[in-house]
C-alpha cells in the first residue's frame, strides 16, 4: 500500500508540473497525459521488486550498515563506495522502520520525474510550443532504461544525471550561477560527472563567466560536504574526486558499459580511451566557440549529448546505467530536431541491451558488442550533425 501511495503521489507531482507549465490546457490533452502517466507509473509499480541484482543488494546492505551504525553518525567512519550526498540519503532511510531500499528506489523515481521536467525546460529554451515540451516530459518517463535503473536495480544514476539535465537547461537560459551550482551537485553525487563539466563551456553563458563559474562550482561542492565534516568525517575523505590515477587504468571500476572496452582488451586501451575523450572534449569546445554558433541552442544541446555518449564509450569507469542521462538529453534534442531521432534510437537500443546484460547476464543472447556498435553509430550521426549543419536556428514561438 505504501508503494502504491508514493508512486501515486509522484504521478500527481508529474501532472502538477505539466499543469503549472501550461501543457495541459484542454480535455483531450488532459486525458492523454493521464493515460501516459498511468502507464509510466503502473509499469514501475509492477516491476518494483522484480529482477533483484547485485546493485540493489549492495544498496540494501549499505542502508542496513547505517542502521547498525546509528544513522547519520555512521557518516564519520563509513567506507562505503558511495558519494557523500548519496550516503546522506542512505543514513536518513536507515531511520525508517523496515527496509530502506524501497525508499531509495522512490528517490530514484523522483529524480526521473525531475529529469523529465528538466528535459522539457531544455526544449522550452528553443520553442515555447506546448507539443514538443509535452512530448519530452512524457517520453523521458517512459524510457525503459530509466525504469530499469530505478525501480529494478536501484542503480541511482538518475540522482546525478538529473543535475546535468538541470544544468543544461540553466546554461541554455543564460543562468550561469545556477548552472555552476547544478554541476557541483552532479559532481558531489557522482565523480563521473566531473568529466562532463568541461563540455559545458560549449554554452555561451558559461564560457563568458569561466572563472566565476568555477568559483561557484567549488563553493557549492564544499557546501554539500559541510554536514559530513560537522559530523566528524575527515576532510580527506570528502574532497578528493577520484582514487589514485593508477586504479583507473588497472581494472573497470563499474564495468558493463558499451564502448571500446567491450570490443578490445581493457588493459591495452584504457589510457588511450581517456586521452581520446580529453582530446575530443577540447575539440568540441573549440568548435562550439565560434561566434556563428553562440545562439544555436540546438547544437549546444547536441554537443552535450555527444560528449555524454563519448564519456560512456571511452572512459573505463562508466557503468551500463550511465547512458540513461545521454538518452534524456537526446529526447530533448529530438523534440527540437527530428534529424537526431536515428541517434536516439541507437542509444536507446544500446542502453537497454547494456542494462539487460547487467541484470540478466548470459540469459541475454546478444553480446554487448552490438550495443557498442549502436553507440558508435549514434556518435557518428551527432558528429555529422554538428559539422554539416550551418544555419543558426533562433528561438521560435
Amino acid at each position: 500500500m505504501e508503494r502504491f501511495l508514493i508512486l501515486l503521489a509522484l504521478a500527481g507531482l508529474s501532472y502538477l508540473l505539466l499543469y503549472t507549465e501550461g501543457l495541459v490546457k484542454n480535455s483531450r490533452t488532459r486525458f492523454a497525459v493521464l493515460g501516459v502517466l498511468l502507464a509510466a507509473f503502473g509499469v514501475r509499480f509492477f516491476l518494483f521488486g522484480i529482477a533483484p541484482n547485485d546493485t540493489a543488494s549492495a544498496v540494501e546492505s549499505a542502508i542496513a550498515w547505517y542502521r547498525d551504525a546509528g544513522g547519520f553518525w555512521g557518516i564519520r567512519s563509513s567506507a562505503l563506495p558511495y558519494s557523500i550526498p548519496v550516503q546522506y540519503f542512505m543514513a536518513f532511510f536507515s531511520l525508517a522502520p523496515g527496509g530502506g531500499l524501497t525508499l531509495f528506489k522512490h528517490l530514484c523515481v523522483f529524480a526521473e520525474v525531475t529529469m523529465a521536467w528538466a528535459a522539457q525546460r531544455c526544449v522550452q529554451c528553443v520553442t515555447v510550443r506546448a507539443q514538443p515540451r509535452l512530448f519530452a516530459f512524457l517520453i523521458v518517463l517512459l524510457l525503459p532504461s530509466g525504469i530499469f535503473q530505478g525501480v529494478c536495480s536501484a542503480a541511482g544514476d538518475s540522482l546525478w544525471w538529473v543535475f546535468i539535465a538541470l544544468a543544461a537547461s540553466c546554461a541554455m537560459r543564460g543562468e550561469w550561477r545556477w548552472c555552476a551550482g547544478m554541476l557541483a551537485l552532479a559532481v558531489a553525487f557522482h565523480p563521473s560527472a566531473l568529466w562532463i563539466v568541461p563540455v559545458f563551456w560549449v554554452f555561451t553563458a558559461v564560457r563568458r563567466n569561466t572563472w566565476f563559474s568555477l568559483l561557484h562550482l567549488v563553493g557549492w561542492y564544499i557546501a554539500v560536504m559541510i554536514p559530513a565534516l560537522l559530523l566528524g568525517r575527515p576532510g580527506g575523505d570528502c574532497l578528493p574526486f577520484y582514487p589514485a590515477l593508477g586504479t583507473l587504468t588497472a581494472r573497470p571500476l563499474f564495468g558493463g558499459a558499451p564502448g571500446i572496452y567491450s570490443l578490445t582488451q581493457y588493459s591495452f586501451i584504457a589510457p588511450t580511451g581517456i586521452a581520446l575523450y580529453v582530446v575530443f572534449a577540447l575539440l568540441l569546445v573549440w568548435r562550439m566557440s565560434r561566434k556563428s554558433l553562440a545562439a544555436d541552442r540546438r547544437r549546444q544541446l547536441t554537443a552535450l549529448s555527444l560528449a555524454s555518449l563519448c564519456a560512456v564509450a571511452l572512459l573505463p569507469w562508466m557503468s551500463a546505467d550511465s547512458l540513461y542521462g545521454a538518452e534524456v538529453l537526446l529526447v530533448a534534442l529530438c523534440c527540437l530536431e527530428p534529424k537526431g531521432i536515428p541517434a536516439a534510437v541507437c542509444v536507446s537500443f544500446a542502453s537497454a541491451l547494456a542494462l539487460l546484460k547487467d541484470i540478466y547476464g548470459s540469459a541475454v543472447f546478444l553480446p554487448l558488442g552490438w550495443a557498442s556498435l549502436a553507440l558508435l553509430a549514434a556518435m557518428v550521426i551527432l558528429t555529422l550533425y554538428l559539422l554539416l549543419k550551418n544555419k543558426t536556428v533562433r528561438r521560435t514561438a
